[in-house]
């Protein structure tokens, strides 16, 4: 990679251990990557992806072989100090470094948020940490300090790192030849005690756009503040033409940052060529400075062509004379390939790369109109496609293109159906990655005869959130309507955030699939301690039990369960699928489990090693006609059914409902536990069952005879259920405040108010709509004035303000359980000074009932901060002080009114 940063020092004087060392001559500890058991694009410490090679601590084979930068041919310091990049995994393992050939001292990965050192003899290893999580990874420098007599002039080294026979965790390089330059740049040191480095980690702004990029923020110590940041930022832009161009402007980072939006100019703004940019960053009375130079490009072709062709995908999209399923299921596929050419753009690091990438860009938009050409004939493109193949839907929520990966075997035949493997990624993971790490990393080789499918899952939005939830839905149905699916033969499969999706999804829809494995997968809040420090009451246990998979584990009474965890797992702990094993194993479920000894987070390397997950889920069918259901759910409206079990009404809110039924010999024997009303569907019993039945619940025979129709609903009355009408199953109080960051949102601020309040509710919505920069979506931001009855039926509501800061707050305030009355808060017959402290509460929308709304009332810039502290499991309604402090908080009951 052709560098471009400013080297600010190459000669030192080092203090370690508190000692005083000779003179050190720094040295680029990576010129080029010799060899490597992994290589491929990882995140790294400059807050971007970078080409990377890694070794895994897993069986003593796996290596990383590299060279360093020449030692000079004259040398007058006593001490070569080599200075890498690189990520280590936070599971503990040892790892061998080697010297041109010999090994010189072994050092452990870790999940480290300081300096750690390693020595043996007179060659010292420090790994600095910068930028991660010490509970995952962590990126960071590596600096190798050895004589100066132990090196060959003129040469360079060679390194290599072998992983040790223990576990899994890995060692990784990233191949920037400039690390130790670029350790040098301004970091500036924030009153929380975090740090954020100010170096462009782009050089190259060819942005459709603005010069614009994202300042990682760096490690931050465990007693930092939770504090809201202002940094005063100065730019300035040397011009190639020797104009200049100055901007000074506040940036704002929030406490939960990793990274925080630098956006400078518009790219039509400036002219083309190489410039200089100044950046200069005030905070806490310390100043950080950076320069460098960037390149400007306009891409005008790139740019008209793909307006051109955008304006073709517009109205194809609406072009009746197209068959549906061209439109719907292949164009969008498609169409995605812009926004892949967009990226592909975005990627590039490296100035004498630009030319070929941009060429490749420009091909990749031919390309698309190519098959855009022949779907407008009634052909698809995609036809005959076989392994990897990518694909898109268009969202119905916000109309972006969602793309997800597919394997389709080599001799695919539509004729005959096959089995589908849904495989969920996890936090940082692509479709292509997930399917290519559940295939044992054999992609090419492995004849498994399975259909497989990885949802991208909007890059990290997570499997159970409502909007990740639907992704994965929307790309189930579109294959099961592409190809020909074995609705008996679907399984569910995931790794950590895929693995706690595995949970999610696969026990709340148990009968939806023929099996599920879940790899070191969340199951329990009890295990993680921060969150046993949230549930302060039951209230909140009850809160936090709702998300928690192993209150859903009865699901499974029948659904057969693969969980597999690393014992040594440091970022989802292995007591999370050993309680669920404990619990599923006490039930009788069908359940299997492997734990690896030793093993860190990549416990999946074992689990679908050389691709043995086919073998297992190739064991199980499901039954489409069970006779004996059971299920569990606190949430009927989202996760009431089961096969041919409805449950439509709870007893009480946040307390688990059960209904467990038997089918045979024309009866139907049921037993259930806080339900009030359920139905059953006759059309999905056993086949051959009589139509005359006999249903009976809790000992009470409830009905005898023909059903009409197709189902029959039960209500409970007087102690005993009967049947009853039909009637629609209403969102009740479960998730608490949780259920406000979870589906489609429009955040709201208010006209109505003084100018100083509407600007604050502006800034905190604009603030709380911006995602964090691992997920790939956008929230709409609206005034009061301009929500229309069709936002309100498609989108929750969050509003900001009072009813008389905020319009539409005032229009529903009289139907609210809470109200916020200017310097009061009225709960029930208590009153709570309004005075500097935010009221959240959730409930459905009084103007759009299928729908929720968030009111948050609050007045100050502060009292909003409040939202970001409370801590996990927040019920229904809570009132907090700026620094998370609970003043009031409650629950409502199935009727959402105070009890």
């Amino acid at each position: 990679m052709t560098s471009r940063w400013i080297v600010l020092c190459s000669v030192c004087i080092l203090g370690t251990a508190g000692q005083i060392m000779s003179e050190a001559l720094y040295i680029e500890g990576f010129a080029r990557a010799l060899s490597a058991s992994n290589q491929g694009d990882y995140a790294t410490g400059r807050g971007i992806n970078g080409p990377s090679s890694w070794e895994y601590a897993r069986d003593g084979e796996q290596r990383v072989v590299w060279e360093t930068a020449p030692v000079p041919e004259v040398v007058s310091q006593d001490t070569i100090v080599f200075v890498w990049s690189s990520t280590l995994d936070a599971s503990e393992a040892p790892h061998e470094l080697s010297l041109n050939d010999q090994p010189i001292l072994e050092f452990s990965s870790g999940g480290f948020d300081r300096p750690k050192r390693w020595s043996a003899g007179d060659v010292e290893l420090e790994f600095e940490p910068r930028l991660g999580n010490p509970r995952f990874q962590v990126h960071g420098l590596m600096r190798l300090r050895m004589p100066r007599t132990a090196l060959e002039p003129q040469k360079p080294a060679t390194l290599q790192v072998r992983g040790k026979a223990a576990g899994g965790a890995w060692f990784m390089i990233h191949h920037f030849t400039d690390a130790h330059g670029f350790a040098d740049t301004g970091t500036l040191s924030l009153p929380s005690g975090r740090r954020v480095c100010f170096a462009s980690p782009i050089s190259l702004f060819k942005g459709l756009e603005s010069v614009t990029w994202q300042l990682p923020v760096l490690m931050r110590s465990e007693d930092a503040e939770e504090a809201d940041e202002i940094v005063q930022l100065e730019a300035k832009l040397l011009q190639q033409d020797g104009t200049e161009r100055l901007l000074n402007r506040e940036l704002f980072i929030r406490p939960d940052a990793l990274s925080a939006p630098i956006d400078l100019w518009s790219t039509a703004d400036l002219a083309q060529g190489e410039h200089t940019l100044l950046l200069s960053a005030t905070a806490n009375g310390e100043t950080a400075t950076w320069q460098g130079q960037i390149v400007i490009h306009h891409l005008e072709a790139f740019r008209e062509s793909k307006q051109q062709v955008e304006a073709l995908v517009a109205r194809m999209e609406t072009d009746e004379q197209i068959p549906e399923d061209l439109r719907q299921l292949s164009l969008p596929g498609v169409a995605y390939g812009l926004e892949a050419a967009h990226r592909h753009l975005e990627g590039i690091r490296d100035t004498s790369l630009f030319a070929a990438s941009y060429d490749a860009a420009l091909q990749r938009i031919e390309e698309t109109a190519a098959a855009m050409s022949d779907i407008g004939e009634g052909l698809d493109p995609y036809e005959g496609e076989r392994g990897y193949v990518e694909r898109a839907y268009r969202s119905s929520l916000d109309h972006t293109l969602q793309p997800y990966g597919t394997h389709i075997p080599a001799d695919y035949d539509s004729a005959q159906s096959y089995p589908l493997m849904v495989m969920l990624h996890g936090f940082g993971g692509t479709p292509r990655g997930a399917i290519q790490s559940v295939m044992g990393g054999e992609e090419e080789d492995l004849n498994h005869q399975f259909l497989i499918v990885a949802p991208a899952n909007r890059g990290n939005i997570g499997y159970t959130h409502h909007i990740g939830e639907a992704d994965v839905w929307q790309v189930l149905a579109d294959v099961q309507r592409l190809y020909n699916v074995d609705e008996n033969r679907i399984y569910l499969t995931g790794v950590s955030m895929g693995g706690g999706g595995t949970w999610h999804l696969g026990l709340r829809h148990a009968d939806r699939f023929a099996a599920i494995a879940s790899v070191c997968g969340f199951t329990d809040w009890r295990v993680e301690a921060f969150l046993v420090a949230s549930a302060s009451d039951p209230l909140r246990e009850q809160v936090l039990d709702t998300a928690s998979p192993l209150s859903w584990a009865e699901n499974a009474t029948h659904l057969p369960v693969l969980a597999a965890h690393g014992e040594a797992d440091p970022v989802v702990k292995v007591g999370h699928s050993r309680r669920m094993v404990a619990r599923l194993r006490e039930m009788g479920a069908p359940v299997e489990y492997e734990e690896y000894p030793g093993v860190g987070h990549v416990s999946w390397n074992e689990t679908y090693a050389k691709g043995r997950i086919f073998e297992w889920f190739g064991r199980h069918v499901r039954d489409p006609r069970p006779a004996h259901v059971v299920h569990v759910t606190m949430d009927p409206l989202r996760y009431g059914s089961s096969f041919w079990i409805h449950v439509e009404a709870l007893a009480q809110a946040r307390v688990p409902a059960r209904i467990e039924a038997h089918a045979r010999d024309g009866r139907i024997e049921i037993e259930t536990t806080d339900l009030k009303r359920f139905r059953l569907s006759t059309d999905g019993l056993p086949l051959g069952f009589p139509e005359e039945i006999r249903v009976t619940v809790d000992g009470h025979e409830s009905f005898s005879g023909l059903v009409s129709g197709e189902s029959i609903t039960f209500q409970k009355r007087n102690g005993v259920f009967e049947p009853t009408s039909a009637s629609p199953r209403r969102m009740i109080p479960v998730e608490g405040q949780r259920r406000a960051s979870s589906g489609w949102r429009i955040y709201v601020y208010g006209t109505t108010g003084t100018p100083q309040q509407n600007a604050i509710t502006q800034r905190a919505a604009e603030s709380m709509a911006t995602p964090n920069s691992n997920v790939r979506i956008q929230y709409p931001v609206m005034v009061d004035t301009s929500v229309t009855e069709q936002d309100m039926a498609t989108a929750d509501l969050i509003l900001l303000g009072t009813a008389q800061t905020n319009a539409l707050v005032g229009r529903i305030d009289a139907e609210l359980p809470i109200r916020h009355r200017g310097d009061v808060i009225q709960i029930g017959g208590k009153e709570h000074s309004a005075d500097g402290v935010l009221l959240a509460q959730v409930v459905p929308n009084p103007l759009a009932p299928s729908r929720m709304v968030q009111v948050l009332a609050a007045s100050t810039t502060e009292a909003f901060a409040g939202l970001e502290r409370m801590k996990r499991g927040a019920p229904d309604y809570v009132i907090v002080t700026p620094d998370g402090e609970v003043i009031a908080e409650g629950a409502f009951d199935l009727n959402w009114e105070l009890p």
